[in-house]
């Protein structure tokens, strides 16, 4: 381990660049939450490397219409950069796949967890067929666990892995706190109505 402080500034911005094409094209790595995090990775701001935190913020939000826009936009710089040109179809792709239908199930409320296959073939673009898949690839990874019901073609996600909460998580989060607290207040409501019955009866 190197600090930071002791790497001369001039390297930083390609010592960023090789962290985070190395983290991209590496088949088991989904940390990019903490990547992103990483004080190193400022440095890209403003030098010829900035381009590849626009692929690391797609894999991070675990979004396919930000990693489409950055291939399209940057499409040039990564055919210029053999090992991201190699890995898009067999590493970059797929590892979208899975982030994306983690993003899926973290943004369902826990007990709605239910997805279809057709619900998640649509939002992480793969063939009908490939969803078993792409599923039990996930909960391999330890990115997400449940039971998959292939007669009814749906997944019951019982679990996701802990994401790293940026403001627009922490607000989902939140509206989740709220919603709880109102059904909770609805329940005790109920209960001081039902109260002088069951004191009654």
């Amino acid at each position: 381990f190197t600090p930071m402080a002791s790497t001369p500034a001039e390297e930083r911005p390609r010592l960023a660049f090789e962290i985070g094409c190395a983290a991209l094209i590496a088949p088991e790595e989904f940390e990019f939450g903490e990547l992103l995090q990483q004080e190193l990775l400022t440095s890209l701001a403003g030098s010829q490397e900035e381009w590849i935190n626009d692929l690391l913020q797609a894999f991070g939000e675990g979004k396919f219409d930000m990693f489409d826009a950055a291939c399209a936009k940057h499409r040039a710089k990564i055919d210029a950069t053999p090992e991201l040109k190699a890995a898009e179809a067999t590493v970059l792709r797929p590892k979208m796949c899975a982030l994306s239908l983690v993003e899926l199930a973290f943004r369902k409320p826990k007990k709605q967890r239910r997805l279809t296959f057709a619900e998640i073939a649509d939002h992480c673009r793969v063939g009908p067929k490939e969803v078993e898949f792409l599923v039990m690839k996930a909960m391999c990874a330890n990115l997400m666990r449940g039971q998959i019901d292939e007669v009814e073609q749906f997944v019951m996600v019982t679990w996701v892995k802990p994401r790293i909460l940026d403001n627009a998580r922490i607000d989902l989060m939140r509206e989740r706190m709220d919603a709880w607290a109102a059904q909770t207040g609805l329940l005790l409501e109920h209960l001081e109505e039902m109260t002088p019955e069951l004191l009654v009866s």
